[in-house]
């Protein structure tokens, strides 16, 4: 079975650009190239584009890469695999809920171009980010091995390497709220390090 018909009902739709838009074109930009190019360079602002899109499309495609990897475990996620966190289930449908709202609302996230932001923006986009961080943290804590077992392990770091390296390039998460994956974290930066040492011999 392909990992991504696990869980179908929950996941919810997919939230796309229109085609010929600004997004759409920054959609590309940050996603589009993902495997062939380095992701601490996908996250950096493209030259003369607006941060305030660039936060918007990052957000939404990161909350639709979250609500696929929860999907995935989302029908063995309850009191029995994740005993410290039983209400799991019923908080991160919440918590994904209130995310789609924040997003599906014009008055923080316009729907169209050249509307003006909130100034209150840059906080939910904080927000939001801590809320994403919080579902990858249980899926790893609790849900690593199974999805590994489905062949979706890679799926799933690749993921949130992206994201880390997205959030850490913007400051969007304080440090300390990236504790509960530390070790994670430090696996993370150590392979991005090795992999920066073999480019520079090949160079030389």
């Amino acid at each position: 079975m392909n990992f991504f018909s696990r869980g179908q009902k929950t996941f919810k739709k997919e939230k796309r650009f229109k085609e010929g838009t600004i997004r759409f074109g920054l959609h590309k930009q940050a996603f589009g190239t993902l495997g062939s190019t380095n992701v601490r360079d996908l996250v950096v602002l493209p030259e003369g584009e607006d941060l305030n899109e660039w936060f918007a499309v990052n957000t939404i495609e990161f909350y639709n890469r979250v609500n696929v990897i929860y999907a995935i475990i989302s029908e063995s996620c309850n009191s029995t695999t994740c005993p410290k966190m039983s209400a799991a289930p019923e908080y991160i449908e919440r918590l994904l809920n209130w995310i789609e709202e924040i997003v599906e609302n014009p008055k923080i996230f316009p729907q169209t171009e050249n509307e003006k932001y909130p100034k209150s923006y840059k906080k939910y986009i904080k927000m939001i980010f801590k809320r994403l961080l919080r579902v990858f943290a249980h899926v790893y804590a609790n849900h690593f091995d199974e999805m590994r077992e489905l062949g979706a392990d890679s799926h799933l770091n690749s993921c949130y390497k992206h994201f880390l390296f997205f959030i850490l390039h913007f400051k969007l998460i304080q440090k300390t709220e990236l504790a509960p994956l530390q070790s994670i974290n430090k696996k993370i930066f150590e392979r991005e390090k090795s992999k920066r040492k073999k480019k520079s011999k090949k160079k030389k």
